[in-house]
């Protein structure tokens, strides 16, 4: 198997030094990539900084298709199934159901994605435990988070987009998504 050598590394390797104008950037590449892998009927399912490589010219690659499905098959959307993925980054329907929405499962990890760029690392919750009390009270009890240290650094018009991407209700998430997702990248 051969693949385009990205020269700048994981996304994981910057988190700490990037400045508010890189992480609008690679972000909306990132939101890029992954609209067009939905157009084409793929979910990741393993999106995480790790596999969000970055090239010498810092254009992003989205890398690492082993876990990834198929969630239109001869025209029609079907369900994803399998509880598969790196724990901090697997939405809440994952851990639910064995059959979930495969582009809101990959919605959610850019979420995640997107709250550790703009914190330098930090987890909208406190470990990757699925049992954390403070994972719990997002996930489980759709309650918000938004007093959290982590969260008060976060400035608009990302943190409209961390609400949207990580919002609880798969079918919610996915209407947010596309009534914000212009409004958001409109504002980098």
């Amino acid at each position: 198997m051969y693949m385009e050598y990205s020269q700048g590394g994981s996304l994981q390797d910057h988190i700490g030094s990037l400045t508010k104008e890189e992480v609008k950037d690679y972000f909306a590449q990132l939101m890029e990539g992954v609209d067009y892998l939905h157009s084409r009927g793929v979910a990741h399912r393993d999106l995480k900084p790790q596999n969000v490589l970055l090239t010498e010219d810092n254009v992003v690659k989205i890398a690492d298709f082993g876990l990834a499905a198929l969630f239109v098959v001869e025209g029609e959307e079907v369900a994803v199934k399998g509880c598969i993925g790196t724990v901090h980054y697997i939405a809440p329907e994952v851990f639910e159901s064995p059959f979930y929405n495969g582009p809101s499962v990959d919605l959610w990890a850019c979420g995640v994605i997107l709250f550790g760029m703009s914190t330098a690392g930090a987890f909208p919750w406190d470990s990757d435990d699925s049992l954390d009390p403070n994972y719990s009270l997002r996930v489980h009890k759709n309650r918000e988070l938004m007093t959290r240290e982590n969260w008060e650094k976060i400035e608009e018009p990302t943190l409209s987009m961390l609400e949207c991407l990580l919002e609880v209700d798969p079918v919610q998430l996915l209407q947010k998504y596309r009534k914000q997702r212009p409004h958001w990248l409109s504002a980098h």
